[in-house]
């Protein structure tokens, strides 16, 4: 048993001293937090060599999603993404914000509205104005967001209607969105 998870944890070493950074699990602060110390690190190591975000995430906090976009549009360093599983909600819109943008051909894409408010929430009457006046802005932010990452593929209403709903896309329709730029497998290899 030791050996086995030696070896794992030798290979996790290794995958991130070649500047992949894994994104697994719940977008939250935790995950936030690690990706950028990781993305400022190896930026410090090369502004040239790019970086890799390896995603498989249902999604989660919007704010901690916005860190990570925000500090992959701060550093020199370029940061490609590859949706290796799923890449849902705040998930997917980390990986339409890299420079080059993959999926492997059994992924799934799922892009929605934003929900900000949990069950175990109380919201007063009186804030419900501003609750959904955030949500409104940070639907429009995600929106138009995704259509300038395009490519001229779809504008912020097409994004706009396809939000509307939980809309899960193939690498195909992903692609077609402009969410990713190449599907790999097949000729197309890493």
């Amino acid at each position: 048993m030791g050996e086995k998870s030696y070896f794992l944890n030798e290979s996790i070493d290794n995958f991130i001293r070649s500047r992949n950074i894994p994104l697994v699990g719940e977008v939250n602060g935790k995950m936030a937090l690690d990706a950028m110390m990781m993305l400022l690190q190896m930026n410090e190591e090369s502004r040239e060599k790019p970086i890799t975000l390896y995603i498989d995430s249902g999604g989660g906090s919007v704010p901690a999603g916005w860190t990570i976009i925000d500090t992959m549009n701060a550093i020199s360093a370029p940061v490609d993404t590859i949706c290796y599983g799923t890449a849902a909600s705040m998930a997917a819109i980390i990986l339409a914000a890299g420079r080059k943008r993959y999926a492997l051909p059994h992924s799934l894409i799922m892009i929605h509205q934003p929900s900000l408010v949990t069950a175990e929430e109380s919201v007063r009457q009186e804030d419900f104005q501003v609750l959904a006046d955030r949500i409104r802005n940070t639907r429009e932010s995600a929106e138009r967001f995704l259509a300038e990452r395009s490519n001229g593929k779809a504008d912020q209403a097409k994004f706009h209607e396809a939000c509307r709903l939980d809309t899960y896309l193939s690498p195909e329709e992903a692609l077609e969105l402009g969410i990713i730029d190449e599907i790999l497998g097949g000729e197309k290899r890493l």
